[in-house]
């Protein structure tokens, strides 16, 4: 409060000090509000950056996500494709190849119980000799229904057994020179041998053993 009484310097003076006052009062507000303004601009600029990602992320979920539609004709064409057989038989040209490979793998010779055929393919690879001996016998016990594939369809079975045993012979030795050229099955011990007079029409384009 300004007394009536006092002297113009005084009043002066009095008005200079209130206008420092208030110039200190605000730096200290100016000053206790720094920091929170920096946290709050940084708290902004966090906000927008995830706020762009998300933005940025967007279309490439849209343009990576497969339609449900296009997904189930997807499985259904695998399905199919799983299931097709070669024209005029009943042979599933994967699956074959999946079970003689089995086979081939998992057989083990009846008298020692070692692994027959991967002792086979050392042979081959030592001699340099591209021809297996598959001992039918031995197929129709571990898979009655390959076994039964082969001899009811050897033109189709035979080239996708010599296709497996290829592949598995250069998985044991990339480094072998073989080429083109391309091991090739041979089947004997068929469980029925017949005499030549026996036969019919039906045994046509079938595997046959014959007696004599």
């Amino acid at each position: 409060m300004k007394d009536p009484l006092d002297s113009p310097m005084d009043v002066e003076e009095d008005e200079i000090e209130e206008e420092e006052e208030l110039l200190q009062t605000k730096k200290q507000k100016n000053a206790q509000s720094k920091p929170n303004s920096r946290l709050s601009r940084l708290k902004e600029t966090t906000n927008n950056n995830n706020n762009t990602n998300g933005h940025n992320e967007a279309p490439q979920n849209e343009n990576t996500n497969v339609p449900p539609a296009a997904q189930k004709e997807k499985t259904a064409f695998e399905e199919e494709a799983s299931k097709t057989v070669i024209w005029g038989t009943t042979v599933n040209a994967a699956e074959t190849m999946e079970k003689f490979k089995n086979f081939l793998e998992s057989f083990a010779d009846p008298n020692s119980g070692d692994l027959l055929y991967p002792k086979y393919l050392d042979q081959i690879h030592a001699t340099e000799v591209y021809n297996l001996n598959l001992n039918a016998g031995y197929l129709h016990d571990f898979d009655p229904s390959l076994y039964k594939l082969l001899i009811r369809y050897p033109q189709e079975v035979v080239p996708l057994f010599d296709i497996v045993i290829h592949n598995m012979y250069s998985e044991l030795f990339p480094d072998d020179p073989i080429g083109v050229a391309q091991i090739q099955v041979r089947a004997f011990n068929l469980k029925e041998v017949r005499p030549m007079r026996s036969l019919d029409p039906i045994d046509i384009d079938q595997l046959v053993a014959i007696r004599g």
